[in-house]
């Protein structure tokens, strides 16, 4: 539009020169004298005539130029439109790759996008997808062939390549080559939510409970996970923690841990349940056998109740007595019923033991029950009826009788997350008075 614009300015000028020219011409009755000459030659010519013979010569000229010009870009212009077919058929390609990939057909794909790469101008999207291609037919050695073309035709792009292939390591369960790769480009950007949210899934699938602690700052920082996503990962990385201490044996870092632990993921029932353990599994039961009363004032849970039944007390006489008060308030509780008895077997008070016992079989059977039974008739010398709990065990639970009485979880503790939010019995007013 600005050519023509420019052709039409320039023309109209011309005209009003010419115009005014030959009219001052006329008004002087003269129609000009031009001559030219070049050493003994001249040229004589009026000037209407050498201006018709300058425009026509200024024509040919620019004519002559402009073909010139035309000619010498001629063969870019051919390339140019070769290259323009050429990425507009790698465009076509890319497209058909992409359906083909996301129908399954994964090998047509792959083939389609290696064969046009090279002539794409963004070659890493094709080996990116092909390797994805290859890696999901299961042909691992042309997935990795791909990612290596890749880092070949697109330097500068080691991080979204060392991405891909970290998720396609994941995807295998190749945890520890995963987080190799992953590691390696965190030097890179540290803070990339794409890499954060990988290296914490490698970390979660090895139960590396610590490395999920220290990634923490990161994960929140980056917010790749949502609030209720990040209270449940926090409640099974603790969870893990706890239950990875508690083998260890050592309740000093038991209890460096438990003050580690953020107030809000402490009041979750579980995650009390698995600090308990650990301590019991530690032999330093006897140092939260107070705080695990408090909490049975509030709920007798069936895991709170087996782990006080754990405890070794240092005064034992006073942890019968806080219990079997608990039974006569409770006195349908099979679990509560049983953990007395087993209080009392410890004890070596027969007797009362195989009361309790009796009383909670007939509400709710246990294994457990069943063993204990076995036992204290076997003291007593009755073996017929020895045997006899233990067949009933047997049938009941196979597994538990090559249980001790003491019980030891070996299983890492995983919450949900509505746990955080139950409710609780009510304190009674006779549970108050157990506490003092």
């Amino acid at each position: 539009m600005k050519r023509i614009f420019y052709f039409l300015v320039s023309l109209m000028l011309l005209i009003i020169a010419v115009y005014y020219a030959w009219e001052t011409l006329v008004d002087h009755d003269d129609p000009g004298y031009v001559i030219l000459g070049i050493g003994r030659w001249s040229l004589e010519s009026t000037l209407a005539f050498f201006t018709v013979v300058l425009w026509f010569s200024f024509t040919v000229f620019y004519l002559v130029v402009r073909w010139l010009g035309w000619c010498i870009r001629l063969p870019n212009k051919i390339k140019s439109k070769g290259q323009d077919v050429t990425l507009n058929r790698s465009k076509e390609a890319l497209v058909s790759g992409l359906v083909d990939y996301a129908e399954g057909n994964w090998e047509r794909s792959e083939k389609i996008l290696i064969k046009h790469a090279p002539s794409s101008s963004a070659p890493l999207v094709y080996y990116l997808t092909a390797a994805r291609a290859a890696h999901l037919r299961g042909a691992f050695d042309s997935r990795d062939s791909y990612l290596n073309m890749a880092a070949d035709q697109s330097p500068g792009s080691e991080f979204a390549i060392g991405l891909t292939k970290a998720e396609l390591e994941l995807s295998r369960d190749h945890y520890a080559e995963a987080q190799e790769t992953l590691l390696h480009l965190q030097g890179l950007d540290a803070s990339h939510s794409g890499l954060i949210k990988l290296l914490y899934q490698a970390y979660l699938k090895q139960d590396d409970w610590q490395s999920l602690v220290e990634l923490f700052p990161v994960l929140d920082k980056s917010k790749v996970l949502l609030g209720t996503e990040r209270k449940t990962l926090a409640l099974n990385v603790y969870g893990g923690l706890l239950v990875q201490q508690g083998e260890k044996g050592d309740a000093q870092d038991v209890e460096r841990l438990w003050t580690d632990i953020p107030g809000d993921i402490k009041g979750v029932k579980a995650i009390a349940v698995g600090y308990f353990t650990a301590m019991i599994q530690c032999g330093a039961g006897a140092r939260v056998e107070a705080q695990l009363v408090e909490h049975l004032m509030v709920d007798k849970e069936d895991a709170l109740l087996e782990l006080y039944g754990d405890i070794v007390s240092d005064d034992g006489a006073r942890q019968i007595q806080v219990a079997e008060q608990w039974a006569q308030l409770y006195p349908r509780n099979a679990v509560l019923l049983r953990v007395v008895g087993k209080l009392f077997y410890v004890a070596e008070n027969w007797e009362q033991a195989q009361v309790f016992l009796t009383r909670s079989i007939e509400l709710n059977p246990a294994a457990s029950a069943y063993h204990m039974l076995a036992e204290i008739m076997t003291m007593k010398g009755d073996f017929e009826k020895a045997a006899e709990f233990f067949k009933q065990g047997l049938v009941m639970h196979p597994n538990q009788l090559v249980k001790t009485i003491d019980r030891r979880p070996d299983e890492p503790l995983v919450i949900a997350e509505d746990t955080a939010n139950e409710v609780t019995e009510p304190v009674s007013s006779s549970d108050e008075k157990l506490i003092s």
